[in-house]
């Protein structure tokens, strides 16, 4: 196995900018492209906070109110790898679940799982030295993909250092896999295009296309009535129920109820005291109750959603380009209104649990009830990356068969979350590693 990796074995500003793009749209909160992402060995797991959670089983299946759902696989050939996928990682915790009492099985309050493991450069740099089936270099950059003539396989990649006094060199294989994250997979097959105008496998306009991430923000604060065990001293999860999603038809959340810090409190209940304190006697006298007997908490609600796929959110190329000439990327995230409903009903559910339990109240953020908002103004992405080059039935659908190998190309394959035909609310490391899991083993010819 010939391993390249394009950054060094640390983080270098040079290498790190060819990450540089453009997130195109007025006010977008997406994240600078050359932010969340590590061009160097061990990649993204240098800034992995470790959290392990599965995609639920009916994610993988077609859900006829949100178009191009369904993966072309079942839950049923990654859970097989799950036992070994934890062993890689170490996770520690269990991944627990059950309803909230007083939610009527609409809401689940669960905990994620933990990596100890990490840092894959850490983990694994010695292992793959001293492996003799393994030659690794860095500082190799993939800067074409070469087809053969009849355009259906790939006969080398061309690879540069940062010696500019070098020639490219070609390197050749049986098979090839792109592992590069997801923005960079689309982008290596847009700017192969001296044999395949549009780019390899983008003969329907798919590549780069679909893509998505998990929007997130700060969308409500709530205020509790009393010390909840859950609410009051800890952060912890919630998320819908199948029932619920699959009766709203909307797409998945995770709910993650953050109280402020004393600090924040303190200003917070300043703020009260002092608005009341200026209008009437009454207020003055009610400022200094809340003064002295405040004794419930205040916090707010992140919410992380569940992206609809539409075929407006893209990844393409723009003019710009990078130290070998390759044009760098433009990033145009759309969000739809399939996920303006799913952030919608899952804060109103959230907040109607909290009351009809007398747990406490919820404001929600403006920006979450008008409707003509640009979510992409208040919702912030940038961690999660997925889609682009989806897995699906047929080439006209996706990019990608079930076993993750573009259509029309017998050699090239891809890894990593750009094969996502929709991501779910979990977070997607878990996911990736039992994908590249049963790539490995269909490559060896195990599957």
């Amino acid at each position: 196995m010939l391993l390249l990796e394009a950054g060094d074995y640390e983080f270098s500003n040079r290498s790190q900018s060819f990450y540089a793009g453009e997130v195109v749209g007025d006010g977008t909160l997406y994240l600078p492209l050359d932010v969340g992402r590590v061009r160097a060995l061990g990649g993204g797991s240098h800034i992995w906070g470790g959290d392990i959670a599965d995609l639920e089983a009916y994610d993988f299946e077609a859900r006829d109110y949100m178009p191009q759902s369904g993966w072309p696989i079942g839950t049923n050939e990654l859970s097989k790898y799950h036992s070994e996928a934890s062993a890689i990682l170490q996770v520690e915790g269990d991944v627990n679940e059950e309803p909230m009492p007083g939610s009527k099985g609409n809401l689940i309050r669960f905990t994620r799982g933990v990596a100890k493991r990490r840092n894959v450069r850490d983990t694994f740099y010695e292992s793959m030295r001293a492996n003799q089936n393994i030659d690794l270099f860095i500082n190799a950059n993939l800067v074409d993909i070469n087809l053969s003539e009849s355009l259906d396989r790939v006969h080398s990649l061309s690879i540069k250092s940062y010696d500019f006094g070098k020639p490219s060199i070609q390197v050749q294989g049986e098979n090839y896999v792109l592992a590069m994250g997801a923005i960079e997979n689309v982008r290596a097959l847009l700017n192969s295009n001296a044999q395949s105008k549009n780019g390899i496998g983008n003969d329907r306009d798919l590549v780069g296309r679909y893509f998505m991430d998990h929007p997130w923000g700060a969308a409500a604060t709530y205020i509790l009535f009393h010390k909840h065990p859950d609410f009051f001293n800890s952060s912890f999860y919630m998320k819908p129920s199948r029932a619920f999603v699959g009766a709203e038809k909307i797409g998945e959340f995770y709910c993650g109820v953050s109280p402020f810090s004393d600090e924040q409190v303190s200003s917070y209940i300043r703020s009260i005291i002092k608005t009341l304190a200026c209008s009437t006697e009454l207020s003055e006298d009610l400022a200094v109750r809340l003064r002295n007997n405040f004794t419930c908490a205040v916090g707010w609600l992140g919410l992380f959603i569940e992206q609809a796929p539409v075929f407006e959110s893209r990844i393409s190329l723009g003019a710009a380009k990078d130290e070998f000439g390759n044009r760098r990327v433009q990033l145009d995230w759309n969000m739809s209104e399939l996920d303006r409903r799913t952030l919608r009903r899952s804060l109103f559910e959230v907040g109607k649990y909290m009351a009809a339990n007398d747990v406490g109240r919820v404001r929600m953020s403006q920006y979450v009830v008008e409707d003509k908002t640009v979510l992409r103004k208040h919702l912030s992405g940038g961690h999660h990356q997925l889609g682009g080059l989806r897995m699906a039935k047929s080439a006209d659908e996706g990019v990608l068969d079930r076993n993750c190998k573009v259509f029309g190309v017998r050699n090239l394959f891809v890894a990593g979350s750009a094969v996502f035909p929709t991501g779910g609310a979990a977070n997607p490391t878990f996911t990736i590693i039992k994908l590249a899991l049963r790539l490995s083993d269909y490559l060896s010819g195990r599957n």
